[in-house]
């Protein structure tokens, strides 16, 4: 016999004046129907898994919260390590312990990502709906959650003719015996919040045979490219039509269609790619701005340099080791003013150590790369990454026959011993650069990337590019002017767009589908000009056309021009919640030589739901 679960109803809370649409969410070892294993990196830290088919989660939740209507279930889900071939995820739902619905999925995805595995049409509530599942041995779930649609019957958006069809939801349903509108809907958006939508209308054909819906979305008043589907179905089907991101409250949304006659719509609805999640914020970002940026936060400096005063750090690289520690890694330069001779950009490369979930830093006293272990002139603005077999690192450095470029090193540890390894970027002219790079790897297939910037002296600009590498540690790309570099350059933004001049150094990281990088912005390639902070992404990130700007460019802006007052910005995942780092100046500028080394300094914040 079957055990079942009970549990009360939660809301999912949010501290917005606005309540968010209904949703409820269990982490999958409150209901387990497998066997619940140690997971470093989910929400809690646990999944459930299983070695035979069967049930991975069953729960049980009373409705009288509830109300009516279409809804979306939703799995954290990824294929159990180890497992290489997809497998199906068998989802059904029962109200009243009679199935009401019931979907297959097939997983394919070895990073943990919500994947939408079913629909439940509440045609009445007040009595028990379980959500449980029939699927494949092999699969891993995080959690589990359930979310109100935003829908709307036909009718009542109609820009056909209404009539009575008994097989609808309401028993009316718009039709039409021309070509033309259907529907007509401005959904309401105090009902949506930022992040990516798709619109579903159930379709069927009138007389069997098949008919063409075109379904059309303008936002702002912009058009978007019709999405199209045939209907043959009598009876009626959810048809998946147009996506499209939301970006806020200022942004205006109408769907609408021009189809062929003798089609039958019976309602339309708006499914979030995602349920609300402290997982997803990235997606927060993108789509709505600085409403996805927690409180400002600044990083704290503790301790003392053997051989120097303790400076602005730069780009700060960060990365949890565990629940309790964080490592940074950061720039020092020597402090010339103690000596006789002023000695510009003479950098080496330190680690510092958090134990507060990365706000307060207690610094190494001595460089963990220097110089003169390198025979590189200058080492500045490390990212680092953590893989199974120790932490690769890439920093911008000076010397060895190169300019201002791409540099690699790898520690086991990620404190000792840390090895000179590579030029994956070498640029020999120094009108060009192969500046700030940041290194991420691909979670699906394991294709690792390199980025740079490259700042070109003649024309005053800063822009991105991209490289495909088989290792850190083999192969240069040899550059000698920004024409050979062109076949790696990410796109730009649109003339007079806030960083079409520069676009600069970032930090890429990989949530439900998508890689979303983090960048600098500037009018100016220099250090004057309005700085600021900009996100893109995009979800096939070997086709460099792919990557895709947010609306909301700049999201942080230098709140004083002329200078480099906002840049570096950097992501962090510290105990399942996604961090935004940078280096921002708060004060006015004060030149190096009044000793005032302090106007840069570090923030942070906590990326939230908006």
């Amino acid at each position: 016999m079957k055990k079942l679960i009970f549990f009360t109803t939660t809301i999912l809370a949010t501290s917005m004046a606005v309540a968010l649409p209904y949703q409820i969410t269990r982490e999958a070892e409150l209901v387990s129907g497998g066997t619940n294993v140690a997971e470093p990196g989910t929400s809690t830290n646990q999944v459930v898994t299983r070695t035979t088919d069967g049930i991975y989660t069953w729960w049980v939740t009373e409705t009288q919260s509830m109300q009516p209507g279409s809804y979306t279930v939703y799995a954290r889900i990824a294929l159990a390590p180890g497992v290489t071939t997809p497998r199906n995820f068998g989802f059904g739902a029962y109200y009243n312990e009679v199935n009401i619905s019931t979907q297959q999925t097939l997983i394919s995805n070895k990073a943990y990502k919500w994947v939408i595995v079913g629909s439940v049409d509440l045609k009445e509530v007040g009595k028990q709906l379980r959500i449980s599942d029939w699927s494949a041995a092999g699969l891993a779930v995080d959690k589990v959650a359930i979310l109100k649609d935003i829908s709307i019957e036909a009718e009542a958006a109609a820009g056909g003719t209404v009539i009575t069809d008994l097989n609808a939801s309401n028993q009316k349903a718009v039709t039409s015996t021309t070509v033309g509108n259907y529907v007509w809907w401005l959904p309401a958006t105090n009902d949506m919040r930022s992040g990516d939508y798709t619109v579903h209308a159930s379709l069927s054909s009138a007389d069997g045979a098949s008919h063409a819906f075109g379904g059309h979305i303008v936002l702002n008043g912009n058009e978007t490219p019709v999405v199209t589907r045939v209907v043959s179905n009598t009876g009626y089907q959810w048809y998946p039509l147009n996506n499209f991101v939301y970006t806020g409250p200022s942004q205006s949304v109408r769907f609408s269609d021009y189809s062929d006659a003798k089609l039958k719509v019976d309602r339309i609805k708006l499914v979030r790619s995602t349920p609300y999640d402290e997982n997803s914020t990235l997606q927060s970002l993108f789509a709505g701005g600085r409403t996805a940026l927690g409180d400002r936060e600044q990083v704290i400096w503790r301790g003392s340099l053997t051989d120097r005063k303790l400076k602005d750090p730069g780009r700060v690289a960060v990365v949890q080791v565990n629940a309790n520690t964080v490592y940074a890694y950061f720039r020092q330069e020597i402090d010339w003013r103690q000596g006789q001779t002023k000695t510009e950009n003479k950098f080496d490369l330190f680690m510092a150590v958090s134990n507060d979930g990365g706000r307060n830093f207690t610094v190494s006293p001595t460089p963990i790369i220097t110089r003169a272990g390198t025979g590189l002139d200058v080492l500045v603005d490390p990212s680092v990454v953590r893989r199974p077999d120790g932490y690769y690192m890439v920093f911008e450095g000076g010397g060895n026959g190169c300019t201002w470029t791409s540099r690699s090193a790898f520690s086991a540890d990620g404190v000792n011993n840390w090895q000179f390894r590579n030029t994956p970027v070498c640029t020999t002219n120094y009108d060009i650069s192969g500046s700030v790079p940041n290194y991420f790897v691909d979670v699906e297939n394991g294709n690792q990337y390199l980025q740079w910037v490259s700042v070109d002296t003649v024309s005053l600009i800063a822009l991105q590019y991209q490289a495909t590498i088989s290792s850190l540690w083999t192969g240069t790309l040899n550059f000698s002017n920004t024409s050979a570099m062109q076949p790696y350059a990410l796109p730009r933004s649109s003339p007079g767009q806030w960083d079409y001049i520069n676009s600069g150094s970032g930090s890429v990281m990989y949530e439900d589908g998508h890689y979303y990088r983090v960048y600098e912005g500037a009018t100016s390639s220099e250090c004057k000009g309005q700085w600021g902070l900009g996100i893109m992404r995009t979800a096939t990130p070997s086709t460099l056309s792919s990557w895709t700007r947010s609306s909301h460019g700049p999201y942080l802006q230098a709140a004083k021009a002329d200078n480099c007052w906002m840049q570096y910005p950097v992501l962090a995942k510290i105990n399942g919640s996604t961090f935004l780092y940078y280096n921002y100046g708060i004060e006015n500028w004060v030149d190096e030589q009044t000793g005032n080394y302090n106007t840069l300094a570090t923030y942070r914040h906590k990326l939230i739901q908006n």
